[in-house]
């Protein structure tokens, strides 16, 4: 009897410690973020009066901010009437790309990025992506020039914190038809070749075994003017479904965004010429994913010649995508840094976004690109704010439904539930 109550008292002193560090966890990671105004998704408009609860990396619950009930347990973050809105996503970017100030061509400015040692371009890379971070961006999809899947290093990096930077969805090399885009005597694993449907399978397995999400393919490529057969590109695109991949297409001219169509890809990056006609039959409506710099930032690039020609058909194919309930997702496209006009790649990527108010897009319709509908794309569970959604978040100061460089005027970024800074002078990033 005696050894009975010794081991019931045990027990007892076991569940009690269980619970006491169980509450200690649990008032270390949740936060409460409250007098707000937050950006409903559905609706397109603010919700005021709430607060909201995060436990973890996730909202688990929103609730009247008179009735402050977690207040004892939680870190409550008073945000001073702030608009609240989803971490912003990027969903084209190529943070491993180097910064080329002195080029004459985009092959060149490729080409030096491929040459580069490793740990440099993962060093150049932190410091990307540490720059998205700050300007809003929890999110990025990060698409080729990256060498052998650098981009999934510095992922973990980041996951593991021992870098800072934004969720990276990664896709590894680009697959394309030869030649690529670059010669690639200088880096054999920057763009991954293929030449027929019977290497397919090879081609996906790399991808596969290093757990990407996402593969890029080249339908076409404006330096080398080659085009993928649709024999080839629809192969890819079917099995690489079938192995539970996702498939972005590059497509800048009007005969590969068909192609890219018709054979049902995930997303078509860049977009530079509606095919004359849509497909007539499709069993979704498909993702398209603007990366136009605007007129001022495209023509401090003195090897792009084209500049007014592509970015002012930019509001003739928005309406185009429009007129055929093609949905519009925002990515910047960054490969050059630009440093004598932004002072990071996140700079960039903020003007990017901020210039497409240029070409007819409200800003709902801009907010949303980078928000709800990447999201959507991406199948990830951010991109509005609701319960069960990851804690990715940004507050500002001010309304950028009025004015849309007030996304501009951070107060609180918030990644997966961690606080990255809080209040407008800690959220500036130099």
């Amino acid at each position: 009897m005696k050894y009975l109550k010794i081991v019931f008292l045990f027990f007892i002193l076991i569940f009690f410690t269980f619970k006491y560090f169980a509450h200690k966890n649990a008032s270390t990671t949740c936060t409460i973020l409250t007098n707000l105004k937050f950006y409903d998704s559905e609706s397109s408009n603010y919700i005021s009066g709430k607060s909201l609860l995060i436990n973890g990396t996730v909202i688990t619950n929103i609730f009247e901010s008179t009735n402050l009930e977690y207040n004892n347990s939680c870190k409550v973050v008073d945000l001073n009437s702030a608009f609240v809105f989803p971490g912003l996503i990027d969903a084209h970017t190529h943070l491993l790309a180097l910064d080329s100030q002195k080029v004459t061509s985009w092959k060149q400015a490729l080409q030096i990025s491929a040459a580069k040692p490793t740990m440099m371009r993962l060093f150049i890379g932190e410091k990307n992506a540490k720059s998205m971070l700050y300007e809003g961006f929890t999110t990025v999809r990060d698409l080729g020039n990256s060498g052998n899947f650098l981009d999934k290093e510095l992922n973990s990096r980041i996951t593991q914190n021992i870098s800072v930077g934004p969720e990276i969805i990664f896709s590894g090399p680009g697959i394309t038809i030869s030649p690529s885009q670059i010669d690639l005597k200088v880096n054999p694993y920057e763009y991954t070749i293929i030449s027929n449907t019977s290497e397919v399978d090879a081609v996906l397995k790399k991808y596969i075994a290093n757990d990407a999400a996402w593969v890029k393919i080249y339908a076409d490529n404006s330096i080398n003017e080659n085009l993928i057969s649709q024999e080839l590109l629809s192969t890819l695109i079917q099995k690489a479904k079938e192995h539970k991949l996702k498939v972005a297409v590059h497509s800048e001219f009007s005969q590969s965004a068909l192609l890219a169509l018709q054979a049902q890809a995930n997303s078509i990056e860049h977009f530079y010429e509606a095919p004359d006609r849509a497909p007539v039959s499709m069993p979704t409506s498909p993702y398209i994913v603007i990366t136009d710099f605007s007129l001022d930032v495209c023509n401090n690039l003195n090897f792009q010649s084209n500049c007014n020609q592509k970015i002012l058909s930019l509001k003739e194919r928005l309406n185009w995508l429009k007129l055929n309930s093609y949905k519009i997702v925002f990515g910047s496209d960054g490969v050059l840094d630009f440093s004598s006009r932004f002072k990071s790649r996140g700079e960039l990527s903020m003007a990017s976004l901020l210039s497409l108010s240029q070409y007819g897009l409200s800003n709902r319709e801009i907010i949303a690109a980078a928000t709800s509908t990447a999201a959507d794309m991406l199948e990830l569970p951010s991109g509005r704010i609701g319960i069960s959604k990851t804690a990715d978040l940004i507050a500002l100061s001010s309304d950028p439904l009025i004015d849309l460089n007030n996304l501009k005027s951070k107060a609180l970024i918030m990644s997966k539930g961690n606080i990255v800074c809080l209040g407008v002078q800690g959220c500036s990033h130099d």
